[in-house]
């Protein structure tokens, strides 16, 4: 957030005393946890993104020795004057580099750093993806990524702590201490762990929650480099457009056309679901599948982009998923039909799993009701 530097400045002096009396002391722990998830070594260069007062920043430049180097970067002068005032370090300590500057516009080399930390830092970023990105770049292939936050939650324990929270900050008793309501505030604009580890998938790193507290408000997520070869693809953009016989189906080419910016290859995915293997009824239902194919391609009001047919056999949910993930879809558009949850298990649950499977985006096509 733009002002949230600034906000920081206000409480750099008292920061480390109420960071502790807010997490009731667990704060000590979850950041140990995040420093032993790097697995430093001996000499080893440590970036520290948003460092605050620097009182993990001098706890890595213990961990590395004399012989490594560590970076504290942060955007609020006035904790770097902290930091700066309180940095006594052992003699074999490394050397710390108090940096003024944001994570989302690092002065650091490409794969500079053998470990990149943040921790309660992500989400005061202006552009959390960005700063994300730009801690993934300077890493070096066999580097580690730790990240230390509170997530958005998304179980009822941690909602509870996050509503806990919020209520401890909005009665604290001096005007000089309403900074600290940004703590609850600030996690509507946070992300949640698997959004997370999506961005950080794109970005080239594996990205896992490796420990989780409050229900999962508190979490560490420990990366490193993906070293999966990407499978080049076409530079246009690819939407599988999952059809049957429903009009629902129908009205997604409908929509597509209209909205989709027309670089867009669309295939056109039919999957054959049959359990009657070599009977009458198998052969009927094949057709009744290619029949829909057909229609939905003679249905498709412009010509002015690509259309692939495809068909495919197998269960449909997994065989969308899995097209999708093969080809490098940039979009899956599947009809929504407005089942009650238990018609949706009995109709195989290919909505819900697609949601939930899916590589890319996924967008749902309903329509609109009738009054």
């Amino acid at each position: 957030m733009d002002g949230t530097p600034e906000l920081f400045n206000h409480i750099a002096e008292g920061y480390d005393r109420w960071s502790l009396i807010l997490s009731a002391a667990g704060i000590h722990f979850w950041h140990h946890s995040a420093m032993d998830a790097l697995a430093i070594q001996s000499g080893q260069t440590i970036l520290d993104v948003g460092c605050g007062t620097g009182t993990e920043t001098r706890a890595l430049a213990s961990r590395v020795g004399k012989h490594g180097r560590v970076v504290g970067l942060d955007p609020a002068r006035e904790m770097l004057d902290v930091a700066r005032s309180m940095a006594h370090l052992k003699d074999d300590s490394a050397p710390i580099d108090w940096t003024l500057g944001d994570a989302e516009h690092m002065p650091f080399s490409d794969q500079s750093f053998d470990g990149v930390t943040a921790q309660f830092s992500l989400r005061n970023m202006e552009n959390w993806r960005q700063g994300l990105r730009h801690m993934i770049r300077v890493l070096k292939p066999n580097g580690r990524l730790v990240i230390l936050e509170m997530v958005q939650p998304v179980t009822t324990e941690g909602s509870l702590a996050w509503r806990s929270l919020s209520k401890v900050t909005q009665a604290l008793p001096s005007s000089s201490l309403t900074p600290y309501q940004w703590l609850g505030e600030s996690l509507w604009h946070a992300p949640t762990a698997h959004e997370l580890t999506v961005a950080a998938k794109e970005y080239g790193l594996v990205l896992q929650v490796t420990q989780s507290w409050l229900g999962g408000l508190v979490v560490v997520l420990t990366g490193t480099p993906s070293l999966e070869k990407k499978i080049p693809k076409s530079n246009d953009p690819i939407a599988v457009w999952a059809v049957d016989g429903s009009l629902t189906a129908q009205q997604g080419g409908r929509w597509m056309s209209q909205l989709l910016p027309h670089q867009f290859t669309i295939h056109l995915v039919t999957v054959i679901a049959s359990k009657s293997a070599g009977s009458a009824m198998r052969d009927a239902n094949i057709e009744a599948w290619h029949r829909a194919q057909r229609h939905a391609l003679a249905d498709w009001p412009s010509d002015s982009q690509k259309l692939v047919p495809i068909v495919l056999d197998g269960e449909p949910a997994k065989q969308i998923v899995d097209y999708a993930q093969k080809v490098g879809a940039d979009l899956i558009v599947i009809g929504h039909k407005r089942r009650e949850p238990y018609a949706e298990r009995m109709a195989g649950g290919l909505t819900q799993y697609v949601l939930d499977h899916a590589p890319c985006p996924v967008l749902t096509v309903g329509l609109p009701d009738v009054r």
